[in-house]
């Protein structure tokens, strides 16, 4: 039994929509993250010829993205909403940094997937100095909103963190996990620690979403 868990004292109403979106957000988080490693190359006009032999691979990278945001943002909205006792100001910041940051990057991600299918299909474009111009332009902006979107959602984690923090409702090793990837996020310009946060965010999924189902939390204040 769940108590207290998104308002609601039954597992049919509290645990279920968490465990669900947290599950789902994992699962495809995963999916995406092999996707996307699968196809993204150092230089421009590598990335287009790669793109133009694997479109469907790299569209459906997109997908995966998309899905997994919108799986994560209803799950740290219920996230939120059961740790509002510790504050509603802050679970409700917490929830609007998360989603903004990751609506950012699932935005961004789209765009850039869109303008990459727009350069192929203009015609020769592995081939063109100006294609591979427009792909550099356009990567270099995919990657900086990328970052502002990693920043924001770092942000919104190590409030969750601050959160669970002895909250009564999940254990306190999660809530190392919030802090360790949302500095990752937050400082997500020094390279492997983009990974660190995607890691810490696959351990919060799963580990929310099994502990939910397993009535492992406790009852909030």
């Amino acid at each position: 039994m769940v108590s207290n868990l998104g308002g609601s004292s039954t597992p049919q109403d509290g645990w279920k929509p968490l465990a669900i979106f947290g599950f789902a957000a994992g699962l495809f988080l995963i999916a995406f993250i092999v996707a996307n490693g699968s196809w993204v190359k150092p230089s421009p006009d590598l990335m287009l010829a790669t793109f133009q032999s694997n479109t469907a691979g790299v569209d459906l990278t997109g997908v995966n993205l998309g899905i997994a945001v919108a799986a994560a943002i209803p799950f740290f909205a219920l996230l939120g909403t059961s740790l509002r006792s510790r504050g509603p100001g802050l679970a409700l910041g917490a929830t609007l940094l998360i989603s903004i940051g990751f609506a950012v990057i699932a935005l961004s991600t789209a765009i850039f997937v869109a303008v990459l299918n727009g350069i192929v299909n203009a015609g020769n474009a592995p081939a063109s100095t100006d294609a591979a111009y427009q792909a550099a332009i356009w990567e270099g902006a995919y990657q900086t909103s990328g970052y502002l979107g990693l920043a924001l959602s770092g942000l919104g984690l190590i409030l969750f963190g601050l959160l669970m923090w002895k909250s009564k409702v999940y254990p306190n090793w999660l809530a190392v996990i919030c802090f360790i990837g949302g500095v990752g996020g937050f400082v997500s310009l020094i390279g492997i620690l983009d990974i660190i946060n995607g890691v810490a965010l696959l351990i919060l999924f799963f580990g929310v979403a099994v502990m939910v189902v397993r009535g492992r939390t406790k009852a909030s204040g």
